[in-house]
């Protein structure tokens, strides 16, 4: 390995340690030996990084419903860098993660692999990552003003929204023989965010709600339970079709 060609492509042309060993053909375990110990350099520090142009998505209005429905549940957007952010997702559910993927690509987005991941306890779950793009740091500002997750002001819920929302984070709960009730996990969210969740409720569907002692929404009557169904698209996935009435 040559010294003079590893700090030109480090240091003169930004390149990172995996994409220098990519690039040359080499094992990265090689290279990250020959960096660190056989040459004994140093590391960039932040400061260091030559800037990146980030990427660009035109983000249309539908893959901005999706996005906000599952922002509204257990997705949310993360940043690298000031410029950019991606989009992350966890769950247990393979099928609906592959399923949000495909939709999300058509509508430009790329992602990372589908990556499973196990608990101590055995239990399978499924993370993954997007690309990041600028104006997905623009939808973190809205979602994330001060660092902590927020319904935004200027916030509109949509069928396609409200979809999502109720697949990653609804479930349909029976409480007697007969009697089922919709019940939406907002227990993220401040006691503002709730109350201006249920005004979208009721001024978009009819739907009326209360919140529990776990900060959960939970529809208040069977006509806002088929108000809120008669809103909502199909279920797209077989794995979720027990939270639809039968």
């Amino acid at each position: 390995m040559d010294e003079e060609l590893l700090r030109s492509m480090y240091y003169d042309q930004g390149l990172s340690v995996p994409e220098i060993a990519r690039r040359l053909g080499i094992p990265r375990s090689t290279i990250s030996y020959c960096f660190y110990t056989t040459f004994g350099l140093k590391g960039r520090r932040p400061e260091d990084y030559p800037p990146r142009e980030p990427r660009h998505i035109d983000l249309s209005p539908e893959a901005l419903d999706i996005l906000n429905g599952e922002l509204l549940g257990d997705g949310c957007l993360r940043q690298r860098s000031k410029q950019a952010a991606f989009f992350a997702y966890h769950t247990s559910c393979y099928e609906y993660l592959h399923y949000l993927v495909e939709r999300l690509q058509v509508l430009g987005l790329e992602f990372g692999p589908l990556l499973e991941q196990k608990s101590p306890r055995g239990y399978t779950s499924w993370h993954v990552e997007s690309k990041s793009y600028a104006e997905l740091a623009l939808l973190r500002q809205r979602w994330y003003p001060q660092g902590k997750k927020v319904v935004p002001g200027d916030f509109r819920l949509s069928p396609l929204t409200a979809l999502h929302w109720y697949l990653g984070d609804g479930s349909l709960i029976n409480i007697s023989r007969g009697k089922s009730v919709v019940v939406l996990s907002t227990n993220a969210f401040s006691d503002d965010d709730r109350r201006r969740l249920l005004l979208h409720l009721h001024d978009a569907i009819g739907v009326l709600g209360v919140t529990d002692r776990q900060g959960r929404v939970i529809f208040a009557n069977s006509a806002s339970m088929k108000k809120w169904f008669l809103y909502l698209p199909a279920c797209p996935v077989r794995f979720y079709r027990y939270k639809w009435p039968q």
